[in-house]
């Protein structure tokens, strides 16, 4: 039996969907979120902040160095894109290289003709 490409479509929606819903429902039975939120009125902000400057310092260094191994093939703001890819996939995925891995996975298939 065939599905038509529209249905198939349809219902690889639902199924992110379902999967979503299901996840944040788990999520709320088993996390107490009163204490989630106590959590976050502790934080010092303070260094949060200066956290999160370090890691815009670190971003935008890791772009500027992509930018001139790439020997001007590519310009600065393409390698910051590139940059958040392998960031996300050097989250998400284990290894400690697997980022930079997406990240050149990602070029190669971008710009064939400089391979």
């Amino acid at each position: 039996m065939k599905i038509s490409p529209e249905i198939r479509k349809i219902l690889g929606i639902l199924i992110k969907a379902g999967f979503s819903v299901g996840l944040v429902f788990i999520l709320h039975r088993y996390i107490r979120f009163p204490s989630f939120s106590e959590f976050f009125k502790e934080v010092k902000y303070s260094y949060f902040l200066i956290g999160f400057l370090f890691f815009c310092i670190s971003v935008f260094f890791n772009g500027l160095r992509w930018s001139i191994l790439s020997l001007g093939t590519l310009g600065f703001n393409k390698c910051l894109k590139y940059t958040f890819v392998g960031i996300f996939y050097g989250t998400i995925l284990p290894g400690s290289i697997s980022g930079d891995i997406a990240k050149g996975t990602a070029l190669a298939i971008q710009n064939k003709k400089d391979r």
